[in-house]
């Protein structure tokens, strides 16, 4: 509107007629911090250290061995999002009244450079030990804590950026791989793309001197974030960038109004705007990180470091360890949802000059997801680890596995498998704990099953405020104008965004 809004659906024009915009803007979010809550915790932190066995109040929310950190590690972390955008929008309006009074159509093509930052900041309060160890039967074991190795293995991630290191999980420990999803990082990350090609059509029903009343028919392209075929490379960080939607088409319908509310000698006037959209977004597919339920929540989850067994007969062979964060990548269908927004304006206009001051609601429910598959399926049992040794340093015996059933990221309930024979593991003992990672599961329910609920976008209602000052060359060819905009996005909770943005809009009338 800001701007254009008085040079279209005018009430006089009985030929073809109509204007191209461009505008440059830079915009991005303030109450960064706030965002750590969606992440991390309520408290907008994450607290690193030990685990909390047996039912015993849990004394940390991550357990740091499941990181790569020192077993006798504590620390905590935090977030502070930062999103930026530089918006280059073409826009180009048509009313075709030579042909049917009343008809128009516009076109609108966003172009997005927009840079994205989790903000990670960390702090240790005890480094730790230099190498992996566990305590069992009041004996430290350290031989066989990581790997399934007759040596001690050194702790990889140490010093005053410990917990950052571990959290980015670029190095591997012992028989663990390194971390390829999920990474939380301190650094900016950039992605461009349109950000959705916007087509509406429309028909002005009622035409008069002091204003007009219009429907449309909304149309978006979906021009960014398709999946690559045959590629299912799922995000490998959290607060990774994005541009548009989903890679799914927008049908919606518009209801515009105009209304002069007063004039002197035709040269200076006010004017009311309307804009009232209500569009559905048809089902499509992206990337996502999903959740893992265990022991009935799923926070942080993503995180455990799991042992992997094949299974054949009656028997279980380890095969090694796994992070949970590299088999919970997806590909993942959302399906249809809606948005609604509503806009006002109040524009004065004095000859040349024109100022502007508007409101904009806007919301959007909540996602629904399906899972089309994971990125990474195969057929071994995967079985928590926990405060346990891959096996034991006294004879060949496993070490033991926790269940999801009692067990998770940050406390272990009962243990299963302790003391089995190293070569011969009873398979029944593992399938029966083992977490199951099918393509099947699309449920975010019952423990041990992945879960779709965090990679779920939430319910997004934001409150803008805008205005504009511009000028408009009335008395030259092509007619141009040239104005400033600025806007401030209010986003309730902690679910959307709070912005401000400042624009420069330019463009002619023919």
């Amino acid at each position: 509107m800001a701007l254009t809004a008085d040079k279209r659906h005018q009430f006089d024009r009985e030929e073809f007629y109509g204007d191209f915009a461009i505008t440059l803007g830079w915009q991005q979010n303030f109450s960064r911090y706030r965002l750590s809550s969606y992440f991390l915790t309520k408290c907008g932190s994450v607290t690193v250290g030990a685990n909390a066995a047996n039912g015993a109040a849990a004394v940390s929310d991550i357990r740091a061995s499941d990181l790569g950190l020192s077993t006798t590690f504590t620390g905590c972390a935090w977030l502070c999002p930062k999103y930026q955008d530089f918006i280059a929008d073409f826009d180009l309006y048509l009313g075709w009244d030579e042909f049917i009074q009343g008809f128009w159509t516009e076109l609108r093509v966003p172009f997005v450079h927009t840079r994205w930052n989790a903000g990670l900041g960390t702090k240790a309060t005890a480094a730790g030990g230099d190498y992996y160890s566990f305590t069992v039967d009041g004996a430290s074991e350290e031989q066989f804590a990581v790997a399934d190795t007759a040596g001690p293995v050194a702790v990889v991630y140490t010093g005053s950026c410990a917990l950052s290191s571990a959290l980015l999980g670029n190095s591997s420990f012992g028989d663990a791989p390194r971390l390829a999803a999920g990474k939380m990082v301190n650094c900016r990350r950039t992605a461009n793309g349109l950000g959705g090609v916007r087509l509406e059509i429309g028909y002005d029903f009622l035409r008069r001197e002091r204003g007009s009343m219009g429907l449309a028919l909304d149309v978006q392209f979906p021009a960014a974030n398709k999946p690559a075929k045959n590629n299912c490379c799922c995000d490998l960080y959290i607060f990774d960038p994005k541009v548009g939607s989903q890679h799914s088409w927008k049908i919606g319908g518009i209801l515009r109004a105009q209304y002069m509310l007063w004039d002197r000698e035709e040269s200076e006037r006010i004017d009311f705007y309307f804009d009232g959209r209500v569009a559905g977004g048809f089902s499509g597919q992206s990337t996502r990180l999903l959740g893992l339920q265990a022991n009935g929540c799923t926070l942080f989850n993503q995180y455990l470091l799991l042992k992997k067994y094949s299974v054949s007969g009656t028997t279980a062979t380890y095969a090694g360890l796994e992070r949970a964060a590299n088999k919970l990548t997806a590909r993942v269908k959302a399906n249809s949802s809606v948005e609604a927004q509503v806009t006002l304006m109040f524009q004065y206009k004095n000859g040349g000059f024109v100022g502007a001051l508007g409101y904009n609601f806007y919301g959007r429910n909540e996602e629904k997801l399906c899972l089309c598959c994971l990125c990474n399926s195969d057929d071994y049992y995967y079985v928590i680890k926990g405060d346990r040794p891959v096996r034991l340093e006294v004879g060949q015996t496993d070490g033991g596995f926790y269940g999801p059933a009692d067990s998770d990221i940050n406390q272990t309930g009962t243990l299963y498998g302790e003391g089995e024979d190293w070569s011969a593991i009873p398979s029944a003992a593992v399938t029966e704990h083992a977490i199951t990672f099918s393509n099947c599961s699309t449920s975010s329910c019952g423990n041990g099953s992945i879960s779709l609920c965090p990679a779920t976008h939430p319910r997004y209602i934001s409150n803008t405020i805008f205005g504009d000052l511009g000028y408009n060359w009335s008395d030259v060819d092509w007619k141009p104008y040239l104005g400033v905009l600025a806007k401030v996005d209010f986003g309730s909770s902690n679910t959307a965004l709070r912005l401000w943005g400042v624009y420069l809009k330019g463009g002619i009338c023919f």
